[in-house]
């Protein structure tokens, strides 16, 4: 539990620097929907790991980024209710 504490504090800093200096933010090694709940939860821009695809080739990496707006969109969505959720609870 303190390591997943310091991993999400770690991560809340990069993001605030990377806001501060107008960059994205790429989490990497995400590897549950809980994981990508938290870094965007956090602020994360984009997201690299597993849940998202294994390591693949050149011809399969074309492929899977013609056919990723699947993914695309349901990482949007989802960031998109916390920052609805979060926009709720600041104005309360």
């Amino acid at each position: 539990m303190a390591k997943l504490c310091r991993s999400a504090a770690i991560v809340k800093a990069v993001v605030e620097i990377a806001a501060q200096l107008g960059a994205t933010v790429t989490a990497e090694g995400v590897e549950t929907a809980e994981q990508l709940q938290q870094v965007c939860q956090e602020g994360c821009t984009d997201v690299q790991g597993y849940l998202v695809s294994r390591p693949l080739s050149a011809e399969k990496t074309t492929e899977f980024i013609s056919s990723s707006s699947l993914v695309e969109h349901a990482y949007n969505k989802l960031c998109a209710a916390d920052r609805t959720a979060r926009s709720s609870v600041e104005a309360a």
